[in-house]
């Protein structure tokens, strides 16, 4: 009963899979311990830029990050994000006046997957995230800057498709805030990319 018990709590980790053609038995990519991924994608970074009518949000962002499986369905996960810029710019008076805010983040999280078929997984991610923001603002060759780095919640949705033992596509949105000069933006990811497991 002992070793039964254990071997089924194995298989649960590990997703130990049979392979009906040599009649063997392999890992799943859930039984990988440490997995890596990339994604790329559209950004959006809410600064305030109200009045101004050459306003841009939008902008395009990445995220790198590295995870350990705890069990089958919870891990964490260390991720580095780049969410990219907004940008304004005003223009009177023969002066042209150009401001940007950018956003990145250090992201420590845990992520909890749950099965919907056998090759769909979601995710929700929950954590902190330390983030950077940085604006500037230029006008006839005298340029500006400043920067704030704080502590924000986190939180990410994810889908997984397994394409291989190893490999999965993977889509991701992922949330925070930026602040700077006690002004707080919503920031936020919209990406894709892949997953590998090692």
């Amino acid at each position: 009963m002992v070793l039964a018990t254990h071997n089924a709590f194995a298989a649960d980790i590990y997703h130990v899979t049979p392979n009906e053609s040599s009649g063997r038995t392999y890992r799943g990519d859930k039984g990988a311990q440490l997995y890596g991924g990339a994604t790329f994608g559209a950004s959006y970074v809410d600064f305030d830029c109200s009045g101004i009518p050459n306003c841009k949000h939008e902008d395009t962002g990445f995220k790198l990050y590295g995870g350990f499986n705890i069990t089958a369905n919870i891990a964490t996960e260390l991720g580095y994000i780049g969410f990219g810029k907004g940008t304004a710019e005003v223009v009177g008076g023969g002066f042209v006046v150009k401001a940007k805010e950018e956003a990145t983040a250090v992201v420590l999280n845990g992520a909890f997957r749950f099965d919907m078929t056998p090759n769909f997984a979601g995710v929700v991610r929950l954590g902190i995230a330390n983030v950077r923001a940085k604006a500037s603002a230029s006008s006839m060759g005298v340029r500006e800057s400043w920067s704030e780095t704080k502590i924000a919640p986190y939180m990410g949705l994810g889908l997984e498709y397994t394409v291989a033992q190893s490999l999965k596509a993977v889509a991701a949105i992922d949330l925070t805030k930026s602040e700077i000069d006690d002004e707080k933006s919503d920031v936020r990811l919209i990406s894709l990319g892949l997953q590998y497991g090692f």
